[in-house]
């Protein structure tokens, strides 16, 4: 990836740790909001699930995409350079997960809105 072998060392230190840490905690939180039977989340735990599911599925897809900062000239690009590379074409599915999370985003916050906005009280 980079030119200095020692940064590169350290990157994929921290990739693995990231990833390792990434599926430890978002597992650990969808089995808490699978096991948890009480109604104080009600709906909203469908929304955590698809959160917690993308957030594992991003970690994944990073973890083989490796997307490094690149320039050329006056252009930047984010480039593969992991199992998953642009040179073999498949590379473009990182921005693809990546994307995924604006629209999950604005899901959550219409959530929140009708929530709050039109509560029920019992």
């Amino acid at each position: 990836m980079y030119t200095n072998p020692n940064l590169n060392y350290i990157l994929e230190i921290i990739r693995f740790v990231a990833f390792g840490l990434c599926i430890i905690l978002n597992s650990m939180l969808l089995k808490m909001i699978t096991m948890h039977r009480h109604n104080d989340l009600g709906m909203y735990r469908f929304l955590l699930l698809a959160f917690v599911s993308a957030d594992i599925l991003y970690g994944f897809i990073h973890f083989l995409v490796v997307p490094v900062p690149e320039s050329y000239k006056n252009a930047f690009v984010m480039g593969g350079h992991g199992t998953w590379s642009s040179r073999n074409g498949i590379g473009f599915i990182w921005p693809l997960v990546f994307s995924l999370a604006f629209p999950m985003l604005s899901f959550n916050f219409a959530y929140r809105l009708v929530a709050v906005k039109f509560v029920v009280s019992k």
